[in-house]
């Protein structure tokens, strides 16, 4: 005799967020879309969208000029993925994509939620002005890790603390950096 399992309530701390998805290839793109399709027990969801304007973050690849031009363009909050070889402070996360990766790095972010527009950001500012308080100064960190899993995770309350974030890969790089 087969006992039935109790039915979970629905979670209603989930957060869902417009995702685009940014260069990859064909079967990349494919595992990328199985891996965020919504789930039970997760504490986010993705709503993947086509259009990279309408999105609050993006999964971009590292080594696709054009992707990383749309982030820098919409200022969309991102997790890169690539090959390492473009040195600098990306990707986050290395090929070959692991799909349990990219969700664990993803979740800080999503979680965060989208920065605010410049727009916004200099209203924000004004108000402050107006009002006679002083701007919330930003706090400039330099994260200087190896681990393109743990770093994420690191940052995201810093991100969250409204830390001005900059990222180095060794010791050397931190060094050049932070002169």
């Amino acid at each position: 005799m087969k006992v039935a399992a109790p039915a979970l309530p629905p979670r209603t701390d989930v957060v869902e967020r417009r995702l685009a998805l940014l260069g990859f290839t064909k079967p990349e793109r494919q595992q990328l879309e199985a891996a965020l399709r919504p789930a039970d027990g997760r504490a986010v969801r993705y709503k993947l969208v086509a259009d990279p304007a309408r999105a609050e973050l993006a999964l971009a690849d590292a080594d696709d000029a054009e992707a990383q031009a749309t982030v820098r363009r919409l200022g969309l909050l991102a997790l890169h993925v690539g090959s390492g070889q473009g040195g600098g402070t990306m990707p986050l996360l290395l090929r070959p994509i692991d799909a349990t990766q990219v969700l664990r790095a993803l979740e800080p972010l999503a979680q965060r939620g989208p920065a605010p527009s410049p727009q916004v950001q200099r209203v924000l500012d004004e108000l402050a002005r107006v009002s006679g308080l002083p701007p919330q100064p930003r706090a400039r960190v330099l994260v200087a890790a190896q681990d393109h899993v743990a770093t994420p995770l690191l940052m995201a309350p810093l991100q969250r603390a409204g830390c001005e974030l900059r990222r180095a890969r060794s010791s050397t790089e931190a060094v050049e950096r932070a002169r």
